[in-house]
């Protein structure tokens, strides 16, 4: 399925061959269906695969149909699928055990909208909240509630630390002159130990990131206002407060990266055309030049930034800047650089352009994905590197059309899973596609669908 890429990248890809996969493939198995009300259906599992946390957002009626005249949303879609509250299930995903696929335990946070969840480090805890209610937390065995924080706003953000000791709340209160202000608090069980305020401009309310440093003791949160705040967790001292821009940088993902440690972050300024590393801790910033960049990210390890733009892609060493590979399209206009990510593979990118690239920027080598008469979606391996899936869409539309799944050492296309897929969603918008972190299950979220699909690939 990859090809060395021979001479002219555009003459390739658009050379590829119609495929016909259904000859001779295996018979697709069927998957384990978890079904729950609310499309936009999430998922994140525990630590070895046996567990699923999900969460779904409002039903498919609500989302995908609109009501006749004279008729509400609500009067259209009144069954139960429809307007029942979205709870936050955990499901037995262990495959041997004997309830595999059952419901083992069912949360129901207050207020209202579509519920966010997630374990503790530990795995011995689950805390849900909605925007306009208190957060909770539940004993992730017996599902018996342990405590609940009322932070007296809409919560936006909620996140664990890495020690598992604390829980940081990003919450929206409204002043009395209609303005608001973000609070961000840190809580030990259910007492606050730490409160800070962050005045918001009255039309930019957004919170971009919120993060906890890997060692639990800082806190990082950048608003879309371009204000930067690191605070210490035990002081509760403002360690420093960077502007990042004018209105001119655009601050999102995939246009800002950082370190676990908090140290650093490294950001796309498209105003004035520059990648900055600023650091955390002084305030110093290194600047490199990029015409039209388009976004930044962090290798795992922490030693090299990839950044693009639509003609250029660029490796630099993380801490001094300094170039170490460039790879062009040779100002083809038919081969934008939309996006660039980094593989698990060593010293490997995945470009997304008009078609999906793998470029070992170590080497110079250059492999092209090949899904035949569809356009390739981003591969993702599976933890032992035998397997990777990718989503494919319709040539020249751009409309989602499944997943299939290969073999790594052959390339070889094994399961062509899209006609199962397909008929789960509700829209050609796409699905979310990923593996357990034992690599046994394969899971892919249909989109618009009220079902997560699990299939088992492998041997075993």
């Amino acid at each position: 399925m990859r090809a060395r890429l021979p001479g002219l990248i555009a003459a390739f890809l658009l050379s590829l061959p119609a495929t016909v996969w259904a000859d001779g493939l295996p018979t697709v198995p069927e998957p384990l269906v978890l079904s729950q009300s609310g499309v936009s259906l999430r998922g994140e599992w525990n630590k070895d695969g046996t567990r699923l946390l999900t969460t779904a957002g409002d039903g498919r009626c609500l989302i995908t149909e609109s009501p006749p005249e004279g008729q509400s949303l609500q009067e259209h879609c009144p069954d139960r699928v429809t307007q029942a509250r979205h709870t936050v299930r955990v499901w037995d995903t262990d495959p041997s055990s004997a309830t595999l696929g059952q419901v083992l335990l069912e949360f129901d946070p207050e207020g209202d909208g579509s519920p966010a969840a997630a374990w503790n480090p530990a795995e011995t805890l689950v805390m849900a909240y909605r925007v306009s209610g208190a957060l909770s937390v539940w004993d992730a065995e017996t599902g018996a509630a342990q405590y609940r924080i009322d932070t007296g706003g809409r919560i936006i953000k909620a996140l664990w630390s890495p020690d598992g000791e604390h829980l940081l709340t990003l919450s929206l209160i409204t002043n009395d002159d209609g303005t608001e202000r973000l609070h961000v608090d840190v809580w030990r069980g259910k007492a606050a130990v730490q409160e800070w305020v962050v005045p918001l401009a009255e039309t930019i309310r957004q919170v971009f990131l919120a993060e906890w440093s890997d060692d639990s003791e800082r806190v990082l949160v950048v608003t879309r206002q371009h204000s930067a705040h690191l605070w210490d967790v035990r002081s509760g001292g403002l360690l420093n407060e960077l502007v990042l821009g004018g209105p001119g940088v655009a601050v999102h993902i995939p246009r800002l990266a950082w370190d676990a440690s908090l140290d650093h972050i490294w950001l796309v300024d498209d105003h004035d055309n520059l990648i900055v590393r600023w650091s955390l801790r002084d305030g110093s910033r290194i600047a490199v030049h990029q015409d039209g960049p388009e976004g930044v990210r962090l290798s795992v390890d922490g030693q090299h930034i990839v950044h693009w733009s639509v003609q250029q892609i660029v490796v630099r060493d993380a801490e001094t800047m300094a170039a170490e590979a460039r790879w062009d399209n040779g100002g083809d206009p038919f081969l934008p650089m939309m996006n660039a990510f980094w593989s698990p593979l060593e010293r490997e990118i995945t470009i997304a352009t008009i078609g999906i690239l793998n470029w070992q920027f170590g080497t110079g080598d250059l492999q092209a994905f090949d899904c035949g008469d569809m356009t390739c979606g981003i591969p993702k391996w599976n933890p032992d590197r035998s397997h990777y899936a990718i989503g494919v869409y319709v040539a020249n539309s751009g409309w989602f059309a499944g997943v299939r799944v290969y073999e790594q050492e052959s390339d070889a296309l094994q399961y062509d899973l899209s006609a199962t897929v397909m008929a789960f969603a509700s829209a050609q918008d796409g699905a979310g596609y990923d593996w357990s972190p034992d690599g046994y299950w394969l899971l892919v979220s249909p989109a618009f669908s009220e079902s997560l699909l699990l299939w088992h690939i492998g041997d075993d």
